[in-house]
């Protein structure tokens, strides 16, 4: 009788373990699909000033003298 207790126990556990897995593995890819970078100021890809956009000194300049 105990190890068919014991037995019903570790399959409540391993049920109960796989359940609370799969809704965390649930909760992740919601978080993961559901991201949007546009609304996340943390994203760097996403600034309001994009680094391809910004003219960067030095570049182009015919009149400068070499010292």
């Amino acid at each position: 009788m105990k190890k068919k207790k014991d037995l019903e126990d570790i399959k409540h556990t391993w049920k109960c373990n796989s359940l609370e897995i799969e809704k965390e593995m649930k909760r992740i890819a919601d978080n993961i699909f559901g991201y949007n970078p546009k609304t996340d100021p943390r994203d760097p890809l996403f600034r309001k000033t994009l680094s391809w956009s910004v003219k960067k000194e030095g570049k182009g300049k015919k009149n400068e003298k070499n010292d």
